[in-house]
């Protein structure tokens, strides 16, 4: 009977280990999509804040132009 349980017990930690391994190699496949995907939103927001910038500036320059004609 002791080399039953022994085998149930050596199995039991051989599967924890797997299911740990397995969960640990899933965890860093999500933190690595997590970053791409963060880096894509910063890339995009940045993009988006430099094209109103230009458009500000243009109103701006322009605002300016008026003010100088009066």
């Amino acid at each position: 009977m002791p080399h039953i349980e022994a085998a149930d017990n050596n199995t039991a930690t051989s599967v924890s280990a797997t299911v740990a391994g397995g969960l640990n190699q899933r965890m860093r496949q999500l933190q690595e999509e997590n970053d791409e995907l963060y880096n894509l939103l910063k890339t995009t927001e940045t993009g988006k804040l430099k094209d109103e910038v230009r458009s500000l500036r243009k109103a701006v320059a322009k605002l300016e132009g008026a003010l100088k004609g009066l």
